[in-house]
């Protein structure tokens, strides 16, 4: 079982997961979303498998039931059920896009989704995970799960994904929540870079929530951006 550490991250229990500053320079513009398809449930993965070239004839992956279909940019993705996007402007800090669940009261802390893009020099894939997670790791007070892993994300140049947990304190009577975050950094060959994260309470983002999510990525040929 990996360590935690207790900590309190007023940003996240408001619904929003301040962005690192290495995602600083951003988007504005906004996702589009579609219904998704019905898909088998994926397997639980500890680790996702390593990454994939770039292909020209790059196509979405089959969604699992329940999920909808999202794309920012070239960046497609897909969200589990029961989450909305936030208004413009009301979430992180230098997201493009940001999404909660709000369909589930029980959970103390809303989980949520946010993309965050690039452009210009930002330097490999390696440099930006590293600042990536130094950053967030500074932010959150705990250290990461392991090293960075290869992700397979169709249509990228590579990804690599991080993963965090820690005990989200709310500094009064109430017990601390377990919690968990993943993010993913795509490269692509074209100008515009990724970041992806989910964070959530650590009962709701399970092994399977995150095979999935990391399953749906992946970055469309150019000329295909919403």
């Amino acid at each position: 079982m990996h360590a935690m550490t207790r900590r309190s991250h007023v940003g996240w229990a408001l619904g929003a997961l301040v962005v690192a500053v290495a995602l600083s320079a951003c988007s504005g513009s906004s996702a589009r979303t579609s219904a998704g398809g019905d898909a088998t449930s994926p397997s639980s993965a500890s680790s996702p498998p390593s990454a994939t070239a770039s292909s020209s004839s790059t196509a979405r992956p089959t969604l699992p039931a329940g999920w909808t279909a999202v794309q920012q940019g070239r960046l497609a993705f897909a969200l589990p059920p029961g989450f909305t996007a936030r208004p413009e402007g009301a979430g992180m800090p230098g997201a493009a896009a940001q999404w909660t669940k709000t369909d589930a009261p029980e959970l103390k802390i809303p989980p949520a989704v946010a993309v965050f893009v690039e452009t210009g020099n930002v330097g490999p894939l390696e440099v930006r995970t590293k600042l990536v997670t130094q950053a967030r790791t500074a932010e959150l007070g705990a250290e990461p799960v392991g090293p960075a892993t290869d992700v397979t994300v169709p249509g990228s140049t590579g990804a690599k994904a991080v993963e965090w947990r820690w005990d989200y304190d709310f500094l009064n009577d109430q017990p601390p929540v377990p919690s968990r975050q993943i993010e993913v950094v795509v490269q692509t060959g074209g100008p515009e870079q990724y970041g992806l994260l989910i964070g959530a309470p650590a009962e709701y983002l399970t092994d399977d929530v995150v095979a999935a999510f990391t399953a749906s990525l992946a970055v469309l040929p150019e000329g295909s951006a919403a």
